[in-house]
């Protein structure tokens, strides 16, 4: 797999494609990045080659280094299933991989992990109020 990556992404993982940025697959599959822009290139590239049944996204950050790795959970059944917003049309869905809860919202992973179902759904909860206040400032702009 890890060769496979390195194929498609098309660069030595030490060199980089630009001076000064790389990257390092670890033994796990997942990719440590030191750059944003290089850490988007790779999962781009990566996801529209098509050669993996699972897309690659941002797991989180882990010192200077982006960390980067295949979505297993996205293929599960989702535990809690809501509409989000004053207009109900933003849709969240919370899964689990078994130990760690995930919340994604119209089908994309947030990368914020959650130890419990209570602590995602009031996560989704405060994001259904954040949505609801941006909809009344957004109602009071328009008058």
């Amino acid at each position: 797999m890890n060769a496979t990556i390195e194929k498609i992404i098309g660069s030595d993982p030490y060199e980089g494609p630009f001076e000064g940025e790389d990257y390092l697959i670890d033994d796990d599959g997942i990719i440590h990045v030191g750059e944003a822009r290089l850490a988007a290139t790779i999962c781009r590239k990566v996801n529209m080659s098509n050669k993996f049944t699972n897309r690659l996204v941002h797991l989180g950050k882990s010192g200077d280094m982006i960390k980067l790795g295949f979505d297993e959970v996205a293929d599960t059944a989702s535990l809690h299933s809501e509409k989000l917003g004053s207009n109900k049309d933003v849709k969240s869905d919370i899964k689990t991989d078994g130990t760690v809860f995930y919340v994604y919202i119209e089908g994309k992973r947030k990368t914020k992990t959650f130890n419990t179902l209570s602590i995602a759904k009031a996560y989704c909860k405060k994001l259904s109020n954040q949505l609801d206040q941006l909809a009344e400032v957004n109602e009071t702009d328009d008058d």
